[in-house]
């Protein structure tokens, strides 16, 4: 059957109860619809069947229906939720529960038919769950976990890797991680600019090769921790012995790993930030599969 066959939209007789500005996909097979809610903010409901599952053979198609929750801007709705609570509705996605027959033109959940609005009544009322005080406790205990707890973890990590990238190499990254997802190459931008002031900015020499004063820093005060490490609890490496005893030895040691402090573990930590923003970003926005 031909998608232009199709429009799931008819069925709904939209707008009732609360959903309004239906609007149908010009690209594929459905719809979306909006309901408003408190403080300027909406839910956005869509419903629609995939093109790979149209394709398929037989009669019955999985309806994909996605509820998302933010709020109304020009374009549509906003869907940060840096202020947003565990009371709020929660984006949620189902691709398993609901069913259309295009031949018969009815509606099911599971096994059982319905009408195509009881689909949205339904949807509806999951998407709002956790303000339920009672009915939605185990659903907002999984978003503290999600979003308080896992995204609390991560982000501290990558605020200790921000801090980290400064004393290494003196690279100023923002202080905000929504910032840092917001602009995730503003980092290497900035690293740029670095670079730019460090030809005309002081640099030093150690065993011959120039690095960024931060690093040198870095570099001297990580190998004089470790030194207080040592005496402190009376540890003596015996691999240590013939380097510091050997003048060859010390530079052959020193100059290659002060070239990766210098040149190679900004690189890796600017990596790791940008891996725990997209993380942080993942746990807080993600959708609860029904």
């Amino acid at each position: 059957m031909g998608t232009q066959k199709l429009n799931l939209l008819d069925h709904f007789g939209l707008p009732f109860n609360g959903f309004i500005d239906p609007t149908t996909f010009t690209d594929g097979v459905g719809f979306s619809v909006k309901k408003k809610r408190t403080d300027g903010h909406a839910s956005l409901f869509q419903v629609f069947i995939q093109k790979q599952e149209l394709e398929k053979l037989g009669p019955l198609k999985i309806l994909y229906i996605a509820a998302i929750y933010g709020k109304e801007i020009a374009e549509g709705i906003s869907l940060s939720i840096e202020n947003r609570n565990r009371r709020m509705p929660v984006d949620l996605i189902s691709n398993d529960e609901f069913f259309y027959n295009v031949q018969t033109e009815k509606f099911f959940h599971k096994n059982r038919e319905i009408t195509p609005q009881d689909i949205l009544r339904i949807i509806d009322g999951l998407h709002t769950k956790p303000s339920k005080l009672f009915k939605g406790f185990w659903i907002r205990t999984k978003l503290f976990f999600l979003r308080t707890f896992l995204a609390s973890i991560i982000e501290l990590n990558s605020d200790f890797l921000v801090w980290l990238l400064y004393t290494v190499s003196g690279t100023r990254a923002s202080k905000t991680i929504w910032s840092r997802i917001v602009f995730p190459d503003r980092i290497d931008s900035e690293e740029k600019i670095r670079e730019g002031q460090t030809k005309e900015s002081r640099k030093i020499s150690l065993f011959g090769y120039e690095a960024s004063g931060h690093a040198v820093v870095f570099y001297c005060s990580f190998h004089l921790f470790l030194y207080f490490l040592s005496v402190l609890y009376n540890y003596k490496p015996q691999f240590l012995t013939p380097i510091l005893t050997n003048g060859f030895l010390i530079v052959v040691y020193v100059i290659p790993s002060l070239w990766f402090v210098d040149a190679v573990l900004p690189k890796v930590i600017k990596s790791l930030i940008k891996s725990t923003s997209r993380w942080f970003q993942y746990v807080s926005e993600r959708s609860i599969k029904i």
